[in-house]
């Protein structure tokens, strides 16, 4: 792989806020092209290495400077504490953004209301993952 691609285990203390933290923050627009914050996934608290993480991060880096300055922003901007990072050996199918994907209506909607444009997405199955990985 010519990139870092990783996956951040983490705990926010406050989940309440956070997406609109993220989308205040432009979290999607930060690190030009060294380093790309893909979106944060709220999910049910685990524990990795015995340490209780809620939040799951994928992040795509060019190199481990980009990745040390997304780590940065993960921690300054989201608050969130960084439990564990694992970097993908190989992706199935590769390259990843052919993967497929689903999406719904409702997220059509809020894509809409949040970009104020129009979206170039149908409701379904997605026969490539949609563009800057919004849903999946």
């Amino acid at each position: 792989m010519a990139r870092i691609r990783v996956w951040v285990f983490g705990k926010v203390d406050s989940k309440k806020g956070l997406g609109k933290k993220y989308l205040a923050n432009k979290m999607d627009k930060k690190g030009k092209n060294n380093y790309v914050v893909i979106r944060a996934d709220i999910v049910k608290d685990f524990k990795v290495d015995g340490k209780l993480c809620n939040i799951i991060i994928p992040v795509d880096a060019i190199d481990g400077k980009g990745l040390k300055k997304a780590k940065t922003m993960i921690i300054n901007v989201l608050k969130v504490k960084i439990i564990k990072t694992l970097t993908v050996e190989s992706h199935i199918p590769d390259p990843p953004h052919i993967s497929h994907g689903y999406v719904t209506k409702g997220e059509i909607k809020k894509e809409v209301k949040i970009t104020k444009k129009p979206s170039i997405e149908k409701p379904g199955r997605q026969h490539a993952s949609p563009g800057s990985n919004k849903w999946g």
